[in-house]
């Protein structure tokens, strides 16, 4: 579990992020089916990249430049790799 100074966020449970590492879209699986799911994807410096309502489906990552990121879903958040693959 992670402790933010805002909230605690659950970094164990309920998210899987696919497939990873990725380099055009990913798909993540809530275990919790939450309907209204708000999204967002920071890089390594803290810096939000993109934000959206989630209900399913996958979300483009291809302009986002190679590297590792953080998704936080609601209260829990996981870990992905955008890579060219070649």
């Amino acid at each position: 579990m992670l402790t933010s100074n805002i909230q605690t966020i659950n970094a164990d449970k309920g998210l899987q992020i696919y497939p990873n590492p990725a380099n055009h879209y990913i798909t993540i699986k809530n275990h919790d089916n939450n309907s209204d799911n708000s999204v967002r994807i920071v890089d390594i410096k803290g810096t939000v990249v993109w934000e959206s309502f989630y209900n399913g489906g996958a979300i483009d990552i291809s302009k986002l430049p190679n590297g590792v990121y953080f998704i936080q879903l609601n209260e829990y958040m996981g870990k992905f790799v955008k890579s060219e693959m070649q």
